[in-house]
């Protein structure tokens, strides 16, 4: 016994180390399930919240690859347009409350299927929009896509195709090349063709693709008014020669002429009627114009399957099945060119933002001016917003496991002062003072936390190596990509907080049976047998 270094009683900090270390040595099954618990909690507690930030930061890797967090997608709003639906076909029948008859009115008008009418743009994304849309500050680059469909001829073989815009820096093909090249910035009337369009043309076999990378081809695409049909050109399909072509616009001018004359009911002849006025039947009609574009063939792609690359939503999802490729500005260039087209704009624009901490206020001011947008930096928040719930969830199921043993250590404790009675009584009656007393029971529970939470953290650590190669077998699948760096991360704050948090619990179990201790009447306890 001597002065206290640790303030003032009576026993030294080695003699308090010593005696609860005896106690833990006497008790050994009871230290051993208490320090189980203390163990189970602890490597729940950091498995859990390494796992939730591994996972979090392989999403935020994935989005990291390119440039998707940056971009937003922009669509025109489509509204229906109320003024050009019959009144009688806009209004409901029957006895109804008013606010029941404004949902119908509202149903009635957007399930319209009336001659010409139908959902309307509300803004179009022709040429002017693109202007407003990269005058936004913030925006770095502007993308419009537009649809194409025409026919691709390579010799006297001709295939109805629909043109894919791929854009600027796209990688989504990459994996899909049987021979060839992607696009480069400088290319113009260069395209990627499908190996389905080559056997289409004739070009099979082994070699085929190797054969194809170089040969041009010429893409013949028409402009009609919106809401019309080229008949011809969609029976067409593939018909080889002109002399078919011609026979078949003339008998789908012969048929629209009679159309009305047929010995068919009235009503059906009316139906018949209005079909053919919104078809154009012949190639040369006045309001149908015929375009022309040869392009050399730089690279050849194979049929998607299961395990290639999931494509991004800008722009890469409509064109995976395309069987023409060719950069999103040609596209973009060859759509403007019939004034119909131009009027009706793009189907869908991609901007590129300079930042990604300003996505979100450029999405607010293309929402002002009347586009529907989309942008991953929308939603990865939400994403990854549901990581940290679950993560949270086991955290606070690991967090219940330790208080459950911190109720184990404080009945253990009281156990032991139970047990421990007349010696305690010895150690008061030759000098020890109150305090002495709590520190010898206050050090034995922080013991069972350091030597458990020690225990607890080394086991999380070592099931952190299959844990990951688990973890990475189950979500790579699932994303189609490969994730870099480890799924199972102990970063500092997981490896100092969680032993600090179990001390801390550990310690304040131990607290109200180390103030029972040095309560202890010494002469009481010295009868206690």
């Amino acid at each position: 016994m001597s002065g206290d270094p640790w303030g003032g009683g009576c026993l030294r900090g080695g003699d308090v180390w010593g005696l609860a270390f005896s106690s833990i040595r006497r008790q050994k099954v009871r230290a051993a399930l208490t320090l189980i618990g203390v163990v189970v909690g602890t490597f729940t507690l950091a498995l859990s919240l390494a796992v939730g930030q591994g996972v979090d930061r392989g999403i935020v890797a994935l989005f990291h690859k390119d440039d998707r967090l940056r971009k937003i997608a922009v669509h025109p709003k489509w509204e229906p347009n109320a003024r050009e639906v019959p009144a009688a076909d806009r209004e409901p029948v029957g006895s109804m409350s008013e606010a029941e008859r404004r949902r119908l009115r509202k149903a009635l008008v957007r399930n319209y299927r009336g001659p010409a009418t139908g959902p309307r743009r509300r803004v179009h994304l022709d040429a002017e929009a693109l202007e407003r849309l990269a005058a936004i500050e913030h925006v770095e680059r502007v993308e419009p896509l537009a649809r194409i469909t025409g026919q691709a001829i390579l010799g006297v073989r001709r295939h109805e195709s629909g043109v894919g815009p791929v854009l600027i820096g796209s990688r989504i093909f990459a994996e899909r090349l049987l021979a060839g090249r992607l696009f480069t910035p400088e290319d113009d009337r260069a395209a990627m063709v499908h190996e389905y369009l080559l056997y289409r043309w004739g070009m099979v076999g082994d070699s085929a693709a190797e054969d194809a990378i170089g040969k041009t081809f010429r893409f013949e695409y028409r402009s009609a008014p919106p809401g019309t049909v080229d008949l011809a050109w969609v029976l067409d399909r593939g018909a080889p020669g002109p002399d078919r072509r011609r026979a078949l616009e003339s008998g789908l001018r012969r048929l629209a002429a009679i159309a009305r004359f047929l010995p068919l009911p009235r009503d059906e002849r009316e139906a018949l009627r209005q079909a053919f006025d919104r078809i154009s039947v012949t190639a040369t009609s006045g309001s149908v114009e015929v375009y022309s574009e040869t392009f050399t063939i730089v690279g050849v792609v194979r049929e998607r399957d299961e395990k290639d690359a999931m494509p991004s939503p800008f722009g890469e999802w409509p064109i995976m099945d395309s069987e023409v490729l060719i950069p999103a500005h040609t596209a973009a260039e060859m759509s403007l060119r019939g004034a119909d087209q131009a009027r009706e704009g793009f189907y869908e624009v991609i901007l590129t933002v300079d930042d990604e901490g300003q996505v979100k206020a450029v999405a607010d001011r293309i929402a002002a001016i009347g586009f529907e947008e989309f942008s991953l930096a929308s939603i990865i928040g939400t994403i990854r917003m549901n990581i940290r719930l679950i993560t949270l969830a086991m955290a606070a199921v690991a967090v219940v496991a330790l208080l459950v043993a911190a109720i184990g250590i404080t009945n253990t404790m009281i156990m032991s002062v139970l047990e421990r009675t007349h010696e305690i009584g010895v150690m008061k009656a030759v000098g020890a003072r109150d305090q002495d007393i709590r520190r010898i029971f206050v050090v034995e529970g922080t013991a069972l936390g350091v030597f458990g939470s020690s225990l607890g953290m080394a086991l999380a650590w070592l099931a952190g190596y299959p844990g990951d190669v688990i973890a990475r077998r189950i979500m790579e699948p699932e994303m189609r990509a490969a994730v870099e760096g480890a799924l199972i991360v102990y970063p500092a704050w997981i490896v100092v907080g969680v032993p600090v948090l179990v001390c801390l619990i550990t310690t304040m179990a131990a607290w109200y049976p180390a103030a029972r201790a040095a309560r202890v009447d010494p002469v009481t306890s010295l009868r206690h047998e």
